[in-house]
């Protein structure tokens, strides 16, 4: 019986301007095609042909809306994200970033021995050898897919999305200003006329897909590298749950990034709020 093999989506986001770069990593124990072929075809795309980018004017363009809006459900129903966050100054050695960030992140979530088939958006890396590719392999299982075309490959449409909002959320956070968009109407939970900040609309949709440092208990048996927080049988755990580290473990940072950058993305994602929102 052929042993199952998690899929990871790999996909970037570019923000020159403010001199970051975030690398999604999308999770999924299945192949994520048919989801994506389905999104494709219900916004009235062809698959294989249009594909969700996230560079597009989505402004009076309904169809990629409403791609949009899927992929976001299928991103925060049926995968985990990691995130990783590089100067866009470094751009030149962004895929060997990517894999030092995906070694840190098999090793800090615990997720040594899985067997992981790892599909990267083209121009992202240019080689799948060297040491930190030997030292990933010492941890799991991987096969490393680069330069894969998002049109056939359909998961890494996911990782744009996913990339793009991320981004979204540590623009505001590190420039300060916010776009507002509508969150209320029928079933929602808010007023029809409420509105919030497009950065936090896109975190809540994909807060519990976020990997984030785990819950243990003292009698548990865990892998040293995963660093739980340790509690007692018994004890009051919510807040902690509720409000979990994510930076660590669902958030690798590049030593080279500037200050506030930094300062941006540990706003955003040192921890993440699970509790209820409304």
């Amino acid at each position: 019986m052929a042993i199952p093999r998690i899929q990871v989506y790999v996909d970037e986001s570019i923000h020159a301007s403010l001199d970051f770069i975030v690398c999604a990593f999308v999770f999924s124990k299945a192949v994520l095609d048919e989801p994506v072929i389905e999104a494709l075809k219900a916004a009235g795309l062809q698959p294989g042909i249009d594909e969700f980018k996230s560079g597009t004017h989505m402004q009076n363009n309904p169809a990629q809306q409403s791609l949009r809006e899927a992929l976001l459900g299928i991103a925060g129903q049926h995968t985990r994200i990691a995130l990783a966050v590089s100067p866009a100054s470094s751009r030149a050695s962004l895929g060997g970033w990517c894999l030092s960030a995906l070694r840190a992140i098999v090793r800090r979530n615990g997720f040594h021995g899985v067997h992981f088939d790892v599909h990267f958006d083209e121009g992202i890396v240019a080689s799948t050898t060297g040491q930190v590719v030997a030292e990933l392999k010492e941890l799991c299982d991987v096969a490393i897919y680069s330069k894969q075309d998002s049109r056939a490959c359909f998961g890494i449409q996911v990782a744009d999305l996913v990339a793009n909002a991320t981004g979204q959320m540590i623009r505001e956070a590190v420039a300060g200003r916010q776009k507002m968009v509508g969150i209320g109407g029928p079933e929602t939970g808010y007023a029809e006329d409420d509105k919030a900040p497009l950065g936090w609309s896109l975190k809540m949709a994909l807060r519990y897909s976020m990997l984030r440092r785990p819950i243990a208990h003292p009698d548990q048996s865990f892998h040293p590298d995963t660093n739980p927080v340790v509690v007692e049988r018994g004890a009051d755990y919510i807040d902690i749950a509720q409000n979990p580290d994510v930076l660590g473990w669902g958030v690798q940072l590049d030593d080279a990034l500037v200050p506030r950058v930094r300062a941006g993305v540990e706003q955003e994602f040192g921890k993440i709020w699970l509790g209820c929102i409304h």
